[in-house]
């Protein structure tokens, strides 16, 4: 309780430099190695960042009870308990770190551990899921997973899925052509990206922008049409799952052949909107139905989380979030820890200088960090 505490006192004054002395004490207090990895995820130093994110996940894997074993698919950790939440949280930047360095299967198989554990899905994996599925050429396992998946909407109104799906399926064709063989009873992938586009048109923009697809005279008809170019989300939470997707999968939709089969499908949606069959109006209503709410129910879900390209925070920027709130005072500590660097060991202070956060001869406390640094090696003589 006493290291958590310390914990809690150092993030209160956003202070790095005593949360590393307390890890140096404590290599494994899990909150303390969290926050480190977020920090030198938005300096930019991935591998340090992954480093001490793995040391988080083999200390929560020391302190698994022998019983637990969450590869059975039998095992629940409910979120809602405190005590469980480093445990996701843990579990979910390592599926982003995976995903990042291009370990698809692997990211998969973390963001199916995190659905099993709670299926009321706190972090948003289900709107990352079919992306590695498809990275990871699991198409057939989407489709299923689609199908048998249980919850209270159905998955394939989803924007992320509804779109998936008919790109899972575009590829299943194509190995199906390969092998010479054909399934009857499948649904054909441009009659599925036909009903996404009905269902959610705003995509489309949004898509051709972020790809980028190259806009030609069939694409400039396309956008002209009401359809599109009126489209709408319709509510902030499907606006919120529309930049979701077009975040997460964009990448995907750069392969040549799924661009003009995306332009294939736009064509039969124009055709079926100038025939007025009311279709259309009918994939409208089940949108309206879906998401017929005025909140943004996933405001929680960060876009920022659902990018591979993770842009690093600038190191004057990170201070500045770090130490806001300080203001004059914190100006006024570090005249004073200037004066205090006479007999500093110098090899300490340059190390020290290097941190980007770091406030050379003083601690965001206004304690003298030579001060902390004694205190620490006291501790250890009266241990030894």
């Amino acid at each position: 309780m006493e290291t958590q505490k310390k914990y809690e006192m150092s993030g209160a004054f956003h202070d790095p430099n005593s949360m590393a002395i307390l890890l140096a004490q404590h290599p494994f207090h899990l909150d303390s190695l969290l926050a480190l990895a977020e920090l030198y995820k938005q300096l930019g130093e991935y591998q340090q960042s992954v480093e001490w994110l793995e040391r988080a996940i083999f200390a929560l894997e020391c302190a698994w009870h022998p019983s637990f074993n969450p590869f059975t698919g039998l095992c629940r950790l409910p979120f809602e308990h405190d005590t469980n939440k480093n445990f996701f949280y843990a579990l979910y930047k390592h599926m982003l770190h995976l995903g990042r360095r291009g370990c698809h299967r692997s990211a998969l198989e973390v963001c199916k551990l995190l659905l099993n554990l709670d299926s009321d899905d706190p972090l948003g994996a289900l709107f990352s899921i079919d992306y590695f599925a498809l990275r990871a050429e699991q198409y057939e396992w989407l489709e299923h997973f689609v199908d048998c998946y249980n919850s209270d909407t159905s998955l394939w109104l989803l924007p992320n899925f509804s779109f998936s799906l008919a790109v899972s399926r575009f590829y299943r064709e194509k190995h199906q052509e390969r092998q010479a063989t054909t399934d009857l009873g499948m649904t054909t992938s441009i009659h599925l990206l036909k009903q996404a586009l009905m269902l959610h048109p705003a995509v489309l923009r949004k898509l051709i922008d972020k790809a980028p697809i190259k806009e030609d005279a069939d694409w400039g008809r396309i956008m002209k049409h009401p359809h599109f170019k009126k489209a709408t989300p319709g509510g902030p939470s499907l606006e919120h799952l529309l930049n979701l997707y077009v975040e997460r999968n964009y990448l995907i939709w750069r392969v040549p052949e799924l661009q003009a089969h995306l332009k294939k499908a736009a064509s039969a949606v124009l055709e079926a909107a100038d025939e007025d069959t009311g279709e259309i109006e009918n994939w409208a209503c089940a949108r309206q139905e879906t998401f017929s709410s005025d909140n943004n129910e996933y405001k929680h879900l960060h876009l920022s989380e659902f990018s591979d390209m993770a842009t690093p925070m600038a190191p004057d920027e990170l201070q500045n979030m770090m130490f806001q709130g300080r203001g004059r005072e914190h100006n006024d500590d570090r005249e004073a820890a200037l004066m205090n660097l006479g007999g500093r060991n110098a090899l300490r202070v340059f190390i020290e200088s290097l941190l980007p956060w770091n406030v050379v001869g003083a601690d965001l406390h206004g304690q003298d960090v030579q001060e902390l640094m004694a205190r620490r090696e006291r501790d250890g003589e009266e241990q030894d």
